[in-house]
Parts: C-alpha cells; structure tokens; sequence
C-alpha cells in the first residue's frame, strides 16, 4: 500500500506549495502544512488497512472453476506411437 501513500504525498505537497505561493505564513503556518500533510496520510493508510481488513483489496480473485491442469503424461510417445499403428 506504499504507492497510494506516496501518490497522496505528492499531491499534498503540491497543493501546500500552491498555498504556500498564496500565503507564504511563517513557521506556525509551515508547521501547520506538515502537520495536516503526515495526519492525511496516516488517515489513507489506516483506511486502506481497514479496507484490506474487510477482504476488499482492489484485485480481483482468481477463478475457482478453471478447467483441471493437463498432465504430461497424457501425450506421452508410447500412446502416439499405437495410434499411428506401430
């Protein structure tokens, strides 16, 4: 689940830069960006954990009802070899 934190990362430190250029504040404010930036993506892991937690992850299951593996030793030589007459 690192790469959705990450992506969230980015894009809330481009959004910060943006408010930053319009209110340029000073450390209370800088403290108040980081501060809400690291609580936001706390709060999208602990969602996708939950999320995870109720068996939804996102991909999707495999098939149960696939068809049975064929084996090897269905073409093995011997059975060709009687059907051609040998």
């Amino acid at each position: 689940r690192s790469l959705p934190i990450f992506i969230a990362g980015t894009v809330l430190a481009m959004a910060a830069q943006v408010l930053k250029l319009i209110n340029p504040g000073g450390f209370a404010y800088d403290s108040l960006l980081i501060s809400a930036g690291i609580v936001m993506q706390f709060a999208l892991a602990y969602y996708l954990e939950w999320l995870s937690g109720l068996g939804w992850s996102g991909k999707s299951r495999p098939a149960h009802n696939a068809a049975p593996p064929v084996h090897a030793a269905s073409f093995a030589m011997p059975a060709m070899a009687t059907r051609m007459g040998r």
